[in-house]
């Protein structure tokens, strides 16, 4: 069974640029993401990067770090939002493998925007 993770985190993209526009809504939702990374017993290095991806985009909406391209928070949101959907590729209801899809979208985010991330962790002292 062969899916396809890119064409799942670009389907999200439109919603992420949406929900940019819209500061109360985008901060609530990464709380959201969050509340639901505390709900997963074993969080793997991809998903681990999930709270720095967090407060990459926190950052940028209040104003406080603006040294990433607007494609590239976009794309974290997208990420973010694919994470956040208890409805993709691979239901994360399925134990074991539920997540799998989760952890993809989330790395193919981070290998797009690799350099930000760098960038921020130095601006941020990391």
């Amino acid at each position: 069974m062969w899916y396809d993770f890119e064409a799942a985190f670009e389907s999200k993209k439109s919603e992420a640029e949406e929900m940019l526009h819209d500061e109360d809504k985008l901060l609530e939702f990464i709380s959201k993401v969050l509340k639901k990374l505390d709900t997963i017993p074993v969080v793997g290095s991809l998903l681990g990067d999930i709270p720095l991806l967090c407060m990459i985009v926190v950052d940028y909406v209040k104003g406080e770090y603006t040294e990433i391209p607007l494609a590239s928070v976009i794309g974290i949101i997208a990420a973010l939002i694919y994470f956040f959907s208890p409805v993709d590729l691979i239901p994360d209801c399925i134990p074991g493998i539920g997540l799998l899809d989760d952890a993809a979208v989330i790395g193919i985010a981070i290998k797009a925007v690799d350099n930000d991330l760098q960038a921020y962790r130095e601006w941020k002292g990391m």
